[in-house]
């Protein structure tokens, strides 16, 4: 058992040592459309079936469990970066957040400002989704759209103002761009950079090897 938790452990420091790349992996079309259930909330009906006719030109979708305090946290961090763009800039780019059906009694949770929030198993299931994830989609011309990034808004969040605002200065053709690691996974945020990964990680081989 101490083995299986010791190589979870290393695989996911591991991945934190190395960073995350945009773009990453694309993730497969999908026609999927929520209905926003903040009150306050626009537009009315979220999900990347709804991009092509839409005025955006760029998307950012972040999924969380509705009751989940970090996850609301994360939620509101990505709407205060957009609340930050210039107006021309907050006119082309959504910002929504993704729940599951389970947690819809905690609904509200997940709504601040004009944000739109949806229940959205179909597409947690379909993108491979796993708890404060981030997708950031953006538009290649005038039909169709593809997935820039998906990464995790545990190791991230601090990432996330930068690929915005570079994904709306560069457009379909934006360039790779590398993200950091740090970003707390506790509200207390502390930082843990690829050495202190790195010792963590032999710490744990260490621990379960000798003991």
């Amino acid at each position: 058992m101490r083995l299986v938790v010791a190589a979870s452990l290393f695989s996911f420091l591991a991945h934190a040592a190395l960073g995350v790349t945009c773009p990453s992996d694309a993730l497969a079309e999908s026609s999927f459309v929520g209905t926003n259930f903040c009150a306050d909330g626009a537009p009315a009906a979220v999900g990347p079936g709804m991009l092509s006719s839409s005025s955006y030109d760029v998307a950012a979708f972040y999924f969380g469990a509705q009751y989940c305090g970090i996850c609301k946290q994360k939620l509101a961090m990505m709407y205060d970066a957009w609340e930050r763009l210039p107006a021309e800039s907050k006119a082309r780019t959504l910002v929504a957040g993704f729940g599951k059906q389970e947690y819809s009694a905690h609904n509200p949770l997940f709504c601040k400002g004009t944000l739109s929030s949806a229940e959205a198993d179909a597409l947690w299931s379909a993108w491979g989704i796993q708890q404060r994830d981030m997708v950031i989609l953006v538009r290649t011309d005038s039909e169709t759209w593809r997935s820039y990034c998906k990464f995790s808004m545990n190791l991230y969040d601090e990432d996330f103002e930068r690929v915005l605002h570079h994904v709306l200065a560069q457009g379909a053709n934006a360039f790779a761009i590398g993200l950091g690691t740090g970003g707390a996974i506790s509200s207390s945020r502390g930082m843990m950079g690829p050495v202190a990964v790195g010792c963590l990680v032999a710490a744990v081989a260490t621990s379960t090897v000798f003991s």
